[in-house]
């Protein structure tokens, strides 16, 4: 009888500590969705700005693929945090709950900018230079 309480015990602290590190995965996963974006926000501006530059010539279009290139990246690395936000499943709720039971999660929409529908496509190569920091 002893022992059975003790598995009992050892099952329940495996059990908070499973729905500890999904709160907190699923927490993490959230604030890095809020980082990506701003950065993903800030490459944007700094982007048109370059662009703008450029009209003006006061930059080159190394600069403008350069700064593109790293837009490009942290488009990339936004949609891969909302995707890993996405993917994650509440394994804290107990599976033999009704659906009707079981909390909806919020899901994160991806928009797609009027700067990126309108790319500045480098060319081949085009990254191997020094970039300006």
């Amino acid at each position: 009888m002893e022992q059975l309480k003790d598995q009992m015990r050892i099952l329940h602290l495996n059990i908070l500590v499973d729905i500890e590190n999904a709160v907190n995965a699923a927490r993490s996963a959230f604030e890095k969705v809020g980082a990506t974006r701003e950065a993903r926000i800030f490459a944007e501006a700094a982007l048109a700005a370059e662009q703008k530059k450029l009209e003006n010539g006061k930059s080159t279009s190394y600069f403008v693929l350069d700064f593109q290139r790293q837009f490009d990246l942290r488009r990339y690395e936004e949609i891969d945090a909302l995707r890993q936000y996405n993917k994650l499943s509440p394994t804290c709720i107990v599976s033999r709950a009704p659906p009707s039971a079981q909390p909806h999660r919020r899901r994160v929409q991806v928009s797609i900018s009027r700067a990126a529908r309108n790319p500045v496509v480098p060319p081949r190569g085009a990254d191997r230079g020094p970039s300006r920091r």
